[in-house]
């Protein structure tokens, strides 16, 4: 609450403390947050308030430094830094603004040390990089996004108007939000639309209007996210889970016994051959890989992994 008053001649109405808070998770009453404030001043901070208006308004002083929270420390300034750098676009907006702020207070606390102590250079010696071409992402409409966003925390449907990448005008949607996806640099809502059961996958850029209904999203019965893609649906597959038999080289058997396709995957000696048996999600992400490794792997068994890519 203390962090959410301005100083003067800025100041925040007692109702818009209680919104914000709300936002943070408080439910607070108006009443409440007066009672609290007042408290602050009897207990000698330094803050202000206007009562001629209704409700009143708050400020710390001009004379105050405001408030602040105790200093991070070096590893949690490199933890908010680096956390900020991956995470900022999935997460809403009450909780990204808070990122950002906390982000540039670890900023000068890193900065504030970069000369003497060895950890600060940590974010310098690694990167992440996609082991697919790299494209520049899509650019995404904020206020789309926002409402979006919000719809999702509330577990709200939305109404939309989406462009189809086939489509060259966009066509208007009621959808049910039930989870997001970050798949490399596009990010996207798994979604019903209205009226329907199948799960599908929208792009959150192609998405070029949005309003909130304020109407209870219809979630699936047994739906998980986390389910969703382990089974590949997140890579644009069906659910389909398949039995691989594969004849593969030795470059690629040191692969996979260092980054394993799926956890039951096993391998027999049969003739001097190396044979790989693994149950992977048939999807076309899969079709890609095999193609990585084209002359690495020959297909023993599997009628419908041989039909369907």
């Amino acid at each position: 609450m203390l962090k959410l008053i301005p100083k003067e001649p800025a100041a925040i109405s007692t109702k818009d403390l209680c919104s914000k808070l709300k936002e943070f998770g408080y439910s607070v009453t108006k009443r409440t947050v007066e009672r609290d404030v007042n408290s602050m001043v009897e207990a000698g901070f330094p803050l202000v308030v206007d009562d001629s208006e209704q409700p009143h308004l708050w400020s710390w002083s001009r004379q105050s430094n405001g408030f602040h929270a105790p200093r991070m420390n070096i590893s949690d300034a490199l933890l908010t830094v680096m956390a900020a750098d991956t995470l900022i676009d999935l997460l809403p907006n009450v909780v990204s603004e808070s990122l950002m702020s906390l982000k540039i207070e670890a900023e000068h606390t890193l900065n504030a040390v970069q000369s003497s102590n060895q950890l600060v250079s940590w974010r310098e010696k690694v990167a992440i990089k996609s082991p697919t071409q790299q494209l520049i992402p899509p650019k995404v409409d904020e206020v789309v996004k926002t409402i979006c966003y919000e719809a999702h925390l509330h577990d709200e449907q939305i109404r939309i108007k989406y462009l189809n990448i086939k489509s060259d005008s966009p066509a208007e949607y009621t959808i049910n939000p039930l989870g997001m996806v970050q798949r490399g640099w596009m990010t996207y809502f798994v979604v019903t639309f209205s009226g329907h059961q199948d799960l599908r996958l929208i792009a959150l850029n192609r998405i070029k209007e949005a309003q909130r209904t304020f109407v209870p999203a219809v979630k699936p019965e047994g739906f998980s996210l986390a389910k969703y893609v382990e089974d590949g649906f997140a890579d644009f597959g069906h659910g389909q889970i398949i039995n691989v038999r594969a004849e593969i080289s030795p470059t690629l058997h040191k692969y996979l016994l260092e980054s394993k396709l799926s956890e039951d995957q096993t391998f027999d000696q049969f003739e001097g051959k190396i044979i790989l048996n693994a149950k992977v999600a048939m999807t076309p992400q899969f079709a890609w890989w095999l193609k990585t490794w084209e002359g690495d792997i020959k297909i023993k068994s599997d009628h419908q992994l041989k039909t369907g890519i």
